[in-house]
């Protein structure tokens, strides 16, 4: 094993204070091993350490009084209790259900206005963007296709 400055052979008794292995063998035999051959990584160990732990905390603290929670019952969805938000719910779908799709226009100089401009596929276009819009048309098609203005009447 190369010489290094501050190297310790014996690294893993940071693991585990029990392990420590004697010479450079055992450890290659060691370090060939599964991961979970090591004591403490052993899951069942950890889980062993945990209850341990638990009932030495539990021991300690059997004379201490058992904090009292206060559990309230209006349970809650950020501000709104469940009462509240499923009222608002069903407020939304009602006006939700009344909602008017045929508006009726109320200025007649509006809708002349409305009628009178350029549309391409049910948009608003400027006379610029539709003879940009006519130009990739033709390059698309290489032919030569009048674009379609759509006037409303």
């Amino acid at each position: 094993m190369p010489e290094m400055e501050g190297w310790d052979p014996n690294f893993l008794f940071l693991l585990d204070p029990n392990f420590m292995p004697k010479d450079s063998q055992e450890m290659r035999r060691l370090m060939s091993q599964p991961f979970d051959y090591y004591p403490m990584m052993n899951p069942e160990n950890i889980d062993q350490q945990y209850r341990n732990q638990k009932e030495k905390v539990e021991s300690e603290n059997q004379f201490l009084p058992k904090p009292q929670i206060i559990y309230d019952n209006t349970k809650k969805i950020g501000t709104l209790t469940l009462e509240e938000r499923k009222i608002k719910i069903e407020r939304y779908l009602e006006k939700r259900k009344r909602r008017t799709f045929s508006k009726r226009i109320a200025y007649a100089c509006r809708k002349r206005v409305a009628d009178s401009r350029i549309r391409i596929k049910g948009r608003f276009v400027t006379k610029v963007q539709a003879d940009a819009l006519k130009g990739l048309e033709n390059d698309k098609n290489n032919v030569s296709l009048p674009l379609n203005y759509e006037k409303r009447n």
